[in-house]
């Protein structure tokens, strides 16, 4: 068995605090990843520019990211699919619906169900929402892919409202803040997409705290669960896998630790 590492993680709630969005107690963790030379693959329902800049703030600029949940893939220059004269199109893979195709579908629900997504928030209220400044909600706000919504409705209406999102062969997913309309992949889909391109035989750790998390976690040799700031598990992990006991990146520092010292054993 090969004892090359590939680490997959979401970022809010995970390697990000969900209310600082400090990643300063992994700090330690990631430079031994970087030293070690194990990739860390970011996978988030964030865009591809706001996870840009935080691969660039993480030193993670040399592996792909994946973003919007999955919808989009943003390949390195490193990766055998671009050269330094790429484009950043030629570097982005949509796997996705384009987010047109789901506006108009959320559009067409507005008269039967109660829900605002970020088109209807604006920068200002993803602003609030999130507790981002605004220049980094605009940057939450350059979607590809995938929209996230607040639903604002009785839960009693979600399966209607889920029935209806399939109906036009798209996907609803709840995740830490948001629910989120999306085509029909995930970030587990995408994951197995970047190990066959970049990563294969490489044994993969992966890290999650959501139900939108679950598929990536489904597919790793080595899970990782992070419980909600109050304890709460709202994913599950295999046999193979564990529960930080920490939320946050607190837990993630010490999981990922863990992880990579009983794969390298």
């Amino acid at each position: 068995m090969s004892n090359q590492i590939a680490v997959f993680s979401d970022l809010d709630g995970c390697l990000l605090d969900k209310q600082t969005y400090s990643f300063a107690p992994a700090v330690g963790t990631l430079k031994r990843l970087r030293e070690a030379k194990i990739p860390v693959i970011l996978a988030s329902s964030k865009t591809e520019p706001e996870m840009l800049q935080l691969a660039e703030q993480m030193a993670l600029a040399d592996a792909p990211l994946i973003c919007e949940n999955g919808g989009t893939i943003r390949w390195t220059r490193r990766t055998e699919l671009s050269t330094e004269e790429s484009s950043a199109s030629e570097l982005r893979t949509i796997l996705g619906h384009p987010r047109e195709q789901i506006l108009s579908t959320l559009a067409s629900l507005k008269d039967r169900f109660d829900f605002r997504s970020f088109v209807d928030l604006g920068v200002s209220g993803v602003a609030k929402a999130t507790s981002l400044p605004d220049d980094k909600a605009a940057l939450a706000c350059t979607r590809a892919s995938t929209e996230p919504l607040l639903w604002e409705d009785d839960d009693s209406k979600l399966p209607e409202f889920q029935s209806a999102i399939e109906a036009a062969e798209l996907t609803l997913t709840r995740g830490g803040r948001f629910w989120h309309v999306s085509g029909r992949t995930t970030k587990g889909l995408a994951m197995q997409a970047v190990v066959a391109k970049c990563y294969a035989g490489f044994r993969t750790i992966a890290i999650g705290d959501s139900p939108i998390d679950q598929s990536l976690l489904d597919v790793a040799d080595y899970p990782i669960g992070i419980p909600a700031p109050d304890g709460t598990r709202l994913v599950k992990v295999s046999a193979t896998g564990r529960f930080a006991e920490s939320p946050g990146p607190d837990g993630w520092d010490a999981e990922v630790s863990r992880a990579v010292d009983s794969l390298s054993g």
